[in-house]
């Protein structure tokens, strides 16, 4: 509704009101800010205590500030987590017929490595650990620094598997070598 409208419907309004607080019942009446209800209600012809009228615009203004700073924080922790698949660590795109392109897990992993690389030619992913409380291999680390590779879990599963058979049997034929302890 327009101003002109909304004045001409809020002189009906203001005879039939009979709240306490005639510029909020306004501002919610006609779904408009405090600035908007209080430069109508004036130019209806109606009295507003200018200090509550004060307080009121003081607080309107911190919370469109407050509004701002929120989203202004969200903006700034907002970071989209690239699309990975099982071929690609990154995609970078897809192609006009479907296809993805991007940094391969392979090609992510060699760029992990060289990353391991100091200036002087001297390798230091020896001083990272190769396993922590959850992983029993660490295969790598993501650029935000999260490690990935093969966890403690996944790890007893596979050894589980390796002793069963497709039956689901304890695995006793094939190569018993494996088995025997050097002593």
């Amino acid at each position: 509704m327009d101003r002109s409208t909304r004045l001409q419907s809020a002189r009906a309004w203001l005879e039939n009101y009979i709240g306490r607080n005639v510029a909020s019942g306004y501002r919610k009446h006609f779904g408009v800010d405090w600035v908007c209800a209080f430069k109508e209600l004036e130019l209806l012809g109606v009295r507003i205590d200018p200090g509550f009228k004060s307080r009121i615009l003081r607080s309107a203004e911190g919370d469109i500030a407050a509004r701002r700073r929120r989203k202004a924080r969200r903006e700034e922790t907002y970071e989209e987590l690239p699309d990975q698949d099982e071929h690609y660590a990154y995609i970078a795109g897809y192609t006009a017929w479907g296809f993805a392109y991007g940094v391969t897990w392979e090609e992510w992993e060699r760029l992990n490595q060289e990353d391991l690389i100091d200036p002087d030619g001297e390798e230091t992913y020896e001083e990272l650990p190769d396993q922590d409380e959850n992983y029993a291999y660490i295969a790598g680390y993501t650029a935000a620094g999260i490690a990935y590779g093969v966890t403690w879990e996944e790890l007893e599963r596979l050894n589980q598997e390796d002793l069963m058979d497709q039956d689901g049997n304890t695995n006793t034929t094939g190569n018993d070598e494996s088995l025997e302890i050097p002593f």
